[in-house]
């Protein structure tokens, strides 16, 4: 049931799902004002979105705007983080310590720090 209530629907308690269940999504921005700077930034953070759609089920790259985060916006798992991280690993050959894995929280983040580590000289970890 819902009722207008000063430009805004509202609807009646106990009609909706469960307020566990619901999961906020933030709606894709085209503008990065941050990262990434450049072009190649910029492709870094495409290629990088890319592979999130194809690693994560039921995910599509509209989804995937650069502040989403990978839990709450996306509904990126403990298991599915690992192939993520096993997929950038792959992808840019690089390593991705675990506990730094776990600091990166958003597609920003992750692809900041792909840009630092495809920057460092081959050899080092990310």
């Amino acid at each position: 049931m819902h009722r207008q209530v000063a430009g805004h629907h509202r609807r009646a308690r106990g009609t909706g799902p469960p307020a566990h269940r619901l999961r906020a999504r933030r709606a894709p921005t085209e503008e990065v004002p941050d990262m990434p700077s450049t072009a190649d930034e910029r492709q870094l953070l495409d290629e990088l979105r890319d592979l999130l759609a194809a690693t994560v089920e039921d995910l599509t790259v509209e989804e995937i705007g650069p502040d989403s985060s990978l839990q709450d916006d996306l509904g990126v798992d403990s298991l599915a983080r690992l192939e993520l991280v096993a997929a950038i690993e792959d992808r840019w050959q690089i390593e991705v310590p675990q506990e730094q894995a776990d600091r990166l929280t958003t597609v920003r983040q992750i692809a900041a720090h792909l840009a630092e580590a495809v920057a460092a000289p081959a050899g080092g970890t990310a």
